[in-house]
């Protein structure tokens, strides 16, 4: 995860671009961080359905 701070280009941007970056907004601030892996996704979604 990573602050961005100066960047006009970033600035206030919040959402996905493709599957690597995730731009949220933190108390007025720009915060960049990883996208979720869909591996992770889906192991976390079988293991569910196997203790049910």
């Amino acid at each position: 995860m990573a602050y961005v701070r100066e960047n006009d280009l970033t600035e206030g941007l919040s959402g996905k671009f493709g599957r690597k970056f995730v731009f949220k907004q933190l108390r007025g601030k720009t915060i960049v961080a990883r996208g979720r892996s869909l591996l992770r996704k889906r192991v976390l979604c079988n293991a569910t359905t196997v203790s049910a």
